[in-house]
């Protein structure tokens, strides 16, 4: 491999700057270690910020009886509080609605305070491997290609960009769920329910324009008639492809246009709306699942099967965006089973019994340890996880969990000059639990 200018040498290098990649990279340096973070956006936040996705799902149980999540989640959380920037629905025990411009700013907080190195506006591009260890990565920006050495690398990327380039294995599913463009509309009739608007909006004569049922979003905190609106799917969209993830933001924009043009159409009172808005990058769902040290299944995810090196729980049901032809299918928590069909209608039935329903589930450490490579985790969306039990591993409460729990486990090997794999998983879990982390 050609030589490149050396351009730091640090414990700890995140790739990657989603709120998953930030509250990795901050778990690692309040344990002590010299943190850099890339990012390829201009700031922080992945699907956040960039994608305008304003929900994070609660942290409580189904029953919202004991709290599962915690940690530098619902740190980000209390700052977001004082700045009067998320909505707390259910006195915080349902999800929270973000104002994704002050998470931006939030996030810059806490990777300043944290001594966090970084740069944005860079790629990861390769890796260098020896044995079976990472000793660094090819970095790209404006400076040109440069070199950061580290002792402990973590995969934050979605994708699973620096594992795939390691060497690791994964699995990549020939169905993808298609990813979403969302968009900020301005001027929005706040009489005007969103559910309605999906029945007026997706009907037969328009599914060529709009291929899907299923619409949901929220309104501004701060800036009054406006509402994001994620109703969009782009199907066969592979996002570690160039050319394909290239079209995809076309038509996902081409989409929204058609979108905003039939709500207007069907919608008298939305006659005025317009587009306050369009994210940095369509919201992917589903590309690369590393093949780790342990495979999450549904049936252990719908057992709720308890894990002794468990560092993540959730109650976000499983959900499933077909791959093609429109819809969603849910298994809720509730024991409920959900199809949201293209036309928006809804067929109800039972997974658990009457009366039954799943608290919440757990995702082991081993699901972060991908193969061949002894100093690299994955954490995120492209961890260790069957096909359908990422439907509820995906979104992003869950992933920040893992990513808090990667940033501490790749301290911890640094301090203790070990493998990620020797490492004690009581050891990981009482520093996970000092930082706040709920550990059950």
């Amino acid at each position: 491999m050609k030589s490149h200018k050396l351009l730091d040498t640090v414990d700890v290098v995140v790739a990657g700057g989603s709120a998953t990649g930030v509250i990795a990279a901050v778990a690692a340096a309040r344990l002590g270690c010299k943190v850099y973070i890339i990012e390829g956006q201009g700031y922080f936040g992945g699907v956040a910020t960039a994608g305008l996705v304003t929900i994070w799902h609660q942290l409580y149980s189904e029953d919202k009886k004991i709290k599962v999540i915690s940690g530098i989640t619902e740190e980000i959380i209390e700052r977001l509080h004082k700045r009067n920037a998320v909505l707390m629905k259910d006195k915080g025990r349902g999800c929270f609605i973000l104002e994704t411009e002050d998470l931006k700013l939030v996030l810059d907080d806490i990777i300043v305070e944290s001594k966090v190195k970084f740069l944005l506006h860079t790629l990861v591009t390769d890796v260098v491997v020896k044995k079976n260890g990472i000793t660094g990565v090819i970095i790209e920006n404006k400076s040109g290609r440069q070199l950061i050495k580290a002792k402990q690398f973590i995969d934050a990327t979605g994708d699973g960009d620096v594992a795939a380039l390691a060497g690791c294995k994964f699995e990549k599913s020939k169905k993808l769920m298609p990813p979403t463009m969302c968009v900020r509309l301005a001027n929005w009739p706040e009489k005007v329910d969103l559910d309605d608007a999906a029945r007026k909006i997706f009907q037969p004569k328009y599914k060529k324009l709009i291929p899907t049922g299923f619409l949901w979003g929220s309104s501004s905190l701060t800036r009054k008639g406006e509402v994001m609106i994620a109703g969009t799917r782009v199907f066969g969209v592979d996002s570690t492809n160039g050319r394909s993830l290239s079209d995809a933001e076309v038509e996902g924009r081409r989409q929204v246009k058609e979108l905003v043009a039939i709500i207007k159409k069907e919608i008298p009172a939305c006659k005025n709306i317009s587009i306050a808005a369009l994210p940095s990058y369509i919201g992917l769902r589903e590309s690369r699942r590393m093949i780790g040290k342990y495979w999450l299944t549904a049936e252990d995810l719908l057992s709720g099967k308890k894990f002794d090196d468990a560092i993540a729980n959730g109650s976000y049901p499983i959900d499933i965006h077909h791959s093609k032809g429109g819809g969603i299918t849910f298994y809720r928590l509730s024991g409920m089973k959900e199809v949201v069909q293209a036309d928006t209608k809804r067929v109800r039935t039972r997974w658990l019994p009457e009366g039954k329903i799943l608290n919440y589930y757990q995702i082991p450490f081993r699901c972060l340890i991908p193969s061949k490579i002894n100093n690299l985790l994955v954490t995120g969306r492209c961890i260790s996880v069957d096909k359908t039990a990422f439907g509820a591993t995906r979104v992003m409460v869950n992933c920040n969990q893992t990513g808090q729990a990667a940033g501490v486990a790749a301290a911890l090997a640094v301090k203790n000059k070990t493998k990620i794999a020797k490492l004690d998983i009581n050891l990981i879990r009482n520093k996970l639990k000092k930082q706040g982390a709920v550990i059950i």
